[in-house]
């Protein structure tokens, strides 16, 4: 159930499928037509689409010379109709009454829940005697037009009829998710005899599909292969670009698909794999609604990681933007469930904020609660926490933190939950050593004024005083008091980058429980893309990794390393870590992460089972949720 605090925004249209029933009927799969591809002159032969029967009998008993087939199709401006009909005689006068032969269009929009379904009447004119005519509820349809042309047989026609799509007030802005049907009015000028139609007498949420070309190729493309037949366990249509006309928002299995009439021309499908049981309830919440104040709807969801029974859930935004496939914008870790209970965030989404409160708890105290604490993202809120709410807000390019209210000090109750070891910090004046760091700058002949791009100080090594770590160029150097006497220094070049400037990050933390700090490496490795991967060549991969080293005796070596993400050009698969309690220190844990303009088919390269380059292979968001969980064994990490 929806939290009561949760609002649509002003500006947002959403509109939600209701469960379908099964309908009853035939549906009609029209055509996308190009520009003055059809001439309307009542003849039939240049269609593309073959007509399909009206065998449904909707009342009374129509004849054998009673029959109609049809099909439809559409443009940006106009729908199309084009039919072959039988009727021996042919009840038409210029008044275009309802008791006269006749065919209509049945169409429904979903709007907010249900449909809303409109009928226009088409009334073929009888050659010599009356004119066609295009009606709504008994009034003319604004450009509007029908031709009809005899058959060379006595009593049969054909005929091609225009509707425009602004003779429906919804279609301004839905033409996805369609229902409709086509039938034929018998009439003999004072009552109808016979209706017959492509489906019965239905409510209009249980029409036939009026599928446009992108719903076609969803049906043709993914849902085929994957062989998904049951409907969409979320169905949703939102403005996602603001150009007033809503895309369709679906969760089919365990994969996001976004599809619309002007997005990617109204022809193809934007589809990812979440990564997440879906059907299991490992994504407790989905929905579409603007929360930056752009006026473009973005997409909200809470995803659980890990299993049915033990998981940890993260509040997710993407937004389109101006891009054709969603990106992230904001994530922030919101609940738990382990073996003792379970904890669960509010989230109040606002029209340009997000705000996060500890909400819920089960099972879990202060004193009982031993997880981990999340440190790829900002972690969950404790009830018994320091804090109260957590407010973030829009700033035009992103989410930041602008508030953070404090519990109140008698409501703070201390847990032991574990936590990672603090960072290393910034080196104090009597740790800098500025003999031994001008030997290796001499000896690695850098240049005097060069500065550092890392330097932090922690305990790394040999006695209890902290060893100075710090990045020149590609060069990873430790020196110290307590360390070789305070007369040396270990180095090690980072070959594995290109350039200095791709190594993004440097950090260190104890992770073996061992009071040493191990060294934390974060940059990505670029080459050019192999030939067998079917890309452009000399395509550049970037290839984002996590590196962690130990120092010792004999120097600094590395004791795990991971692929966490890969990018060609603004396309990128991004995986996650994260430290769980082992039974030495923590161990790592790599996860699959998020496609951002890949999909399963697109990637261009296949779920790696073992070490790539020596580096432990990214999991992949279509991996089917497999973790890979490495621990300490007294001299690197492994699984």
């Amino acid at each position: 159930m929806r939290p009561s605090w949760w609002k649509f925004a002003a500006g947002a249209l959403t509109l939600l499928l209701p469960n379908m029933a099964q309908a009853d009927g035939i549906a009609i799969r029209p055509d996308l037509l190009k520009p003055g591809e059809i001439r309307l002159d009542g003849m039939i032969k240049e269609w593309p689409t073959a007509l399909t029967t009206l065998g449904k009998t909707i009342s009374g008993s129509p004849g054998r010379d009673t029959a109609m087939r049809g099909t439809i199709a559409y443009d940006e401006t106009n729908i199309y109709i084009a039919a072959e009909f039988n009727d021996e005689k042919l009840v038409r006068t210029a008044k275009c009454g309802d008791a006269e032969d006749h065919a209509s269009l049945v169409l429904a929009f979903p709007i907010r829940g249900s449909y809303v379904q409109h009928e226009v009447d088409l009334f073929p004119g009888d050659p010599g005697k009356a004119a066609g005519c295009v009606k709504m509820r008994g009034a003319p349809v604004t450009g509007g037009k029908i031709v009809e042309a005899p058959r060379g047989v006595p009593g049969q026609y054909s005929f091609e009829a225009i509707i425009p799509w602004k003779t429906f007030p919804e279609a301004e802005r839905v033409r996805v998710g369609l229902r409709a049907a086509l039938r034929y009015y018998d009439g003999d000028g004072r009552s109808i005899k016979a209706i017959v139609s492509t489906s019965t007498e239905v409510p209009p949420g249980d029409l036939p599909r009026l599928a446009i070309d992108a719903e076609q190729s969803l049906e043709d493309g993914l849902l085929k292969e994957k062989r998904i037949t049951s409907p969409p366990v979320h169905d949703k249509f939102a403005d996602l670009f603001g150009d007033g006309m809503v895309e369709r928002v679906a969760v089919y299995d365990r994969y996001l698909v976004v599809l619309g009439p002007r997005y990617r021309e109204g022809r193809e499908y934007y589809f990812t794999d979440l990564g997440v049981d879906v059907t299991a309830g490992q994504m407790p919440m989905f929905d579409v609604r603007d929360v930056n104040g752009d006026g473009k709807a973005d997409i909200v969801l809470r995803r659980r990681i890990g299993k049915p029974g033990e998981y940890r859930e993260i509040l997710v935004v993407l937004s389109m933007g101006t891009s054709e496939a969603p990106f992230q914008i904001f994530q922030h870790e919101v609940g738990i469930r382990g073996p003792s209970g379970s904890i669960s965030n509010e989230v109040r989404l606002g029209a340009k904020s997000i705000e996060i409160l500890p909400g819920n708890v089960t099972g879990y105290t202060a004193a009982t609660y031993r997880e981990p604490i999340e440190n790829q993202m900002d972690p969950l809120l404790f009830p018994w926490g320091p804090i109260r709410s957590q407010t973030y807000e829009w700033n035009g390019k992103t989410y930041i933190k602008t508030r953070e209210d404090k519990q109140a000090p008698g409501r703070v109750v201390r847990s032991k939950a574990r936590a990672l070891p603090p960072p290393a910090r910034p080196p104090t004046p009597d740790e800098m050593q500025d003999q031994v760091y001008a030997l290796y700058k001499r000896e690695r002949r850098v240049n005097g004024s060069e500065k550092p791009r890392f330097d932090v100080a922690t305990d790394l090594a040999e006695d209890e005083r902290n060893e100075r770590v710090l990045l020149h160029g590609r060069d990873l150097v430790v020196f110290g008091k307590g360390f070789k006497g305070g007369a040396g220094y270990a180095f090690l070049t980072l070959e594995q980058f290109n350039d200095p400037s791709d190594v993004v990050d440097l950090t260190a933390r104890d992770i073996t429980d061992d009071g040493k700090a191990e060294i934390f490496v974060r940059g990505v490795m670029r080459s050019k893309a192999p030939k067998d991967s079917g890309l452009k060549a000399g395509t550049v991969v970037g290839r984002e990794v996590v590196l962690v080293y130990s120092v010792g005796a004999r120097g600094i070596s590395r004791v795990f390393g991971a692929e966490t993400g890969r990018e060609i050009g603004e396309k990128r698969v991004q995986g996650a870590l994260a430290f769980l309690p082992g039974a030495k220190g923590l161990d790592i844990e790599v996860r699959p992460g998020q496609a951002f303009g890949f999909t399963d088919r697109t990637y261009p390269f296949q779920q790696d089972r073992d070490k790539v380059g020596g580096l432990e292979p990214l999991l992949l968001p279509w991996s089917g949720g497999a973790l890979a969980r490495y621990h300490w064994d007294g001299t690197q990490f492994v699984r």
